[in-house]
């Protein structure tokens, strides 16, 4: 498997429309708008999301770690990206 979504990192920005709406921006050409019902919850929605790759990339990391000593772990972390890139 392997993610399909727009590669390279992505940046939390404080962009804000008279609306609260925080912005994540990959470049100058991609912008991925975040909403919340509050300011603190719109932050910490696009702050999460820009953190997925490498949160994402860290889980593969541990999944590969994890074989074979804590099935538990192993499941969840299975589960997550499964979720992520399925």
């Amino acid at each position: 498997m392997e993610f399909k979504g727009t590669k390279g990192d992505w940046k939390f920005n404080e962009k804000e429309t008279s609306k609260g709406i925080r912005c994540i921006s990959h470049s100058p050409n991609i912008d991925l708008w975040s909403i919340g019902s509050t300011i603190q919850e719109t932050r910490a929605n696009a702050k999460l999301i820009a953190a997925a790759p490498e949160l994402l990339k860290a889980l593969i990391e541990l999944k590969i770690m994890a074989e074979g000593n804590n099935q538990y772990a192993f499941e969840l972390a299975e589960e997550a990206i499964n979720k992520a890139l399925k």
